[in-house]
């Protein structure tokens, strides 16, 4: 049986769903922290933070939604590459001197 006929599992794409939105927060947040990091301490970190989370969260949604179950392996893949990097700048953050 081809892939095309086999129905579709919804409890896999409410995780694609989940993953997108996981990823695409993660994505919003940390493009919001570049921007932070290379205009300086005059840009607004409060409420730029909360616009790009809820956009990329938006975002990574659609992409799952319109993608389907198909959206699953590629998000998972973002999903821990994303917090990987999230999580590795955060350590550079914490481990350099003042």
């Amino acid at each position: 049986m081809s892939v095309e006929n086999q129905p579709e599992d919804p409890g896999r794409k409410r995780i694609a769903v989940a993953l997108g939105w996981v990823s695409g927060a993660t994505l919003g947040v940390a493009i919001n922290g570049l921007i932070h990091w290379s205009v300086g301490d005059g840009y607004p970190i409060g409420p730029t933070t909360f616009a790009f989370f809820v956009a990329g969260a938006f975002g990574g949604t659609r992409l799952a939604d319109r993608f389907g179950e198909r959206a699953f392996a590629p998000l998972a893949i973002a999903t821990g590459v994303l917090l990987a990097l999230v999580l590795a700048g955060g350590l550079v953050l914490l481990s350099r001197e003042p």
